[in-house]
């Protein structure tokens, strides 16, 4: 099982969180501060013809605050200075 973030849950982040941890993976998806909060109530939710109905709820941060083996980036171009100010310095 590997450690996992996401920068950015939009339709990708999103995507990605939700099918990493029904893989068993251990997830940690990094937000916006104004999003934190929405997301840890309501979760993820996935409605897809080939993945099915599914509603994951992954541990939700507005800073990575943890040892990860990866960070998967799905922010827009246009925020990627901003998303990756919230990574500790090793990881930036």
């Amino acid at each position: 099982m590997s450690r996992c973030a996401v920068l950015g849950p939009g339709g990708v982040g999103g995507l990605l969180a939700v099918l990493l941890t029904d893989a068993g993976h251990e997830v940690v998806v990094v937000a916006r501060t104004s999003s934190v909060e929405t997301l840890r109530e309501s979760g993820f939710h996935l409605s897809s013809p080939v993945c099915g109905e599914r509603v994951t709820r992954p541990d939700v941060v507005d800073r990575l605050d943890r040892d990860v083996d990866a960070v998967l980036v799905a922010t827009k171009a246009t925020t990627i200075a901003e998303a990756v100010s919230s990574l500790p310095p090793e990881v930036a």
